[in-house]
């Protein structure tokens, strides 16, 4: 199973978030939907990278 670090970037702000996950674009969705947290202050998001893994430990 594949693993993938991501870095969201803020359309609204100056801030970045940094996260793991199988499915980034789902994540994504998730933070740009959440109602509590860091990222329901800074919406809309959007993926400015990412990099695959073959595992959790690798990623």
């Amino acid at each position: 199973m594949s693993y993938f670090v991501y870095i969201l970037k803020s359309q609204s702000a100056n801030k970045y978030y940094i996260g793991l996950s199988e499915n980034p674009e789902r994540r994504l969705k998730f933070h740009n939907t959440i109602e509590k947290g860091f990222t329901s202050r800074y919406r809309p998001w959007e993926i400015s990278y990412t990099k695959e893994y073959e595992s959790k430990e690798q990623a």
